[in-house]
């Protein structure tokens, strides 16, 4: 049975809402508003770990949607394409620029970047960061730098966890049950967290055997190369997971190609648009609930709050962005798929 988890973010946006109408009916708030009527727009810097990946480019686009509605405007877009000194340049770069005043993270490295995000602070940008926490620890769920405005995400370990115990779904009264695992670069402190606490949940299970680990690096062509190399060294798998839905997309394609469909329930992690639908068709098992456009949407207007004079002291230091999946649960399976709402394209 998958965990239960309680239904707030729902209420979440609600109480945004609200918070904002309070804030305008008590003294001094009426400067607020004002000055996002008369001001211009918050300048917004965009770092993404990766612009080619779609679950990237639904935070982008949540950001958006926040900055247009809220006062600000995204002038700068950066990638650094999974490379964690790139993007530490990149902040760096953009800090120098001093044409931004708020920085919007998708961090490559959590701890390779505390350096610029600390002088970025320093310097009165404001900096939300969005998935991944910005910090020495990669699995912190709080404010990890002094005077960093937000963090807006989930635990990876948790998210490894439900990654595993769609696996323990899957396998049911299989013995053994043949496993194998896709996480995105292990390389990366997020997902070696993630990792961790996947094969961790899966040592209490001992009819699962996981009989290969193998890097998809985030995306199809990838994920499929490493899926036909673990298909060639393990002909009988029963269940194939990933740390990301567009890797399993390259995995059933691997799959179809060896003629293996039906033989192996595949399992994502994102619910991406596809990847829902090939849960609700029953193409896949399952996929993990992620939602990075509202991951970005809330990232953005707490940052650009805060570049509006809104004091630290009312803006939590970590926003769990998991809190409502519309199902009750983080596991999307093709009894519940028809009930999410997929944000991104994957």
């Amino acid at each position: 049975m998958a965990r239960k988890r309680s239904l707030t973010a729902r209420n979440l946006f609600a109480s945004l809402a609200a918070l904002a109408v309070g804030l305008v009916l008590v003294a001094g708030a009426g400067a607020r508003a004002g000055t996002r009527a008369a001001s211009k727009p918050i300048s917004i810097a965009v770092l993404l770990n990766s612009s080619a990946n779609t679950y990237y480019q639904a935070n982008l686009a949540g950001a958006e949607a926040a900055a247009k509605k809220y006062g600000g405007d995204v002038t700068k877009v950066f990638s650094a394409n999974f490379d964690a000194a790139t993007q530490a340049a990149q902040i760096q770069d953009a800090i120098t620029a001093k044409a931004y005043q708020v920085f919007l993270i998708a961090p490559t490295a959590s701890n390779v970047i505390v350096p610029q995000v600390t002088q970025a602070v320093k310097a009165g940008i404001k900096v939300a960061c969005m998935l991944s926490p910005c910090g020495s620890n990669p699995n912190g769920m709080a404010r990890q730098i002094p005077g960093l405005t937000t963090f807006v995400g989930y635990s990876m370990s948790e998210n490894g966890a439900d990654i595993a115990e769609a696996v323990v779904e899957a396998c049911a009264k299989l013995d053994p049950c043949n496993v194998v695992y896709e996480p995105g670069d292990n390389t990366l402190p997020a997902e070696v967290v993630r990792t961790g606490s996947f094969n961790a949940y899966l040592k209490s299970h001992p009819s699962i055997k996981v009989l290969a680990e193998q890097q998809g690096q985030y995306l199809a062509g990838p994920g499929r190369t490493a899926m036909q190399n673990m298909l060639e060294a393990h002909p009988d798998i029963n269940v194939a997971a990933s740390s990301g839905d567009q890797m399993t997309a390259g995995m059933a394609q691997a799959v179809k190609a060896a003629g293996d469909s039906g033989k192996i329930k595949l399992i994502g992690n994102g619910a991406s648009v596809p990847g829902v639908a090939a849960v609700k068709d029953g193409q896949w098992f399952a996929t993990i609930a992620n939602v990075p456009w509202t991951e970005g949407y809330i990232a953005a207007e707490y940052a650009i709050e805060a570049a509006q004079g809104t004091p630290l002291a009312k803006i939590p230091g970590f926003v769990d962005d998991l809190k409502d999946t519309g199902v009750g649960t983080a596991i999307i399976t093709e009894a519940t798929a028809g009930k999410f709402k997929a944000q991104w394209a994957g």
